[in-house]
């Protein structure tokens, strides 16, 4: 089975909202309980995190540190690609640009989830 395309484009939707509104209650349904988040910038954020976060919980408390240090707007999504199981959110914050690359399981869950930032500093 795969994931419809109005459930890519739902969850990616979501998840660009959150730096519109900082509603990570409205992300948090999103993941699967053993998610995984990989991406350069966690150790940036806060020593706790290393560059590889396994579960719902510990993605939900670094998506909020990543609000309490940047705030509101901090990122804007470009765009919303959709393919077989996963879509992409191309995003620009500040100097820095890149794209999520987010895979979800036969539920319509994020199972995976990739950020990259080819030009961060």
């Amino acid at each position: 089975m795969t994931v419809s395309t109005e459930r890519l484009l739902e969850v990616g939707e979501t998840f660009a909202g959150l730096w519109d509104d900082a509603d990570l209650a409205a992300v948090t349904p999103l993941y699967r309980e053993d998610a995984v988040f990989i991406s350069p910038n966690p150790p940036a954020i806060s020593s706790e995190f290393g560059t590889t976060l396994t579960g719902r919980d510990e993605i939900l408390r670094y998506l909020g540190a990543c609000l309490e240090m940047f705030g509101l707007g901090a990122m804007t999504t470009v765009g919303i690609f959709t393919g077989i199981d996963m879509l992409v959110l191309a995003w620009r914050g500040g100097d820095s640009f890149g794209a999520d690359v987010v895979h979800l399981d036969d539920d319509g869950l994020i199972v995976r989830h990739e950020v990259t930032s080819p030009n961060r500093s």
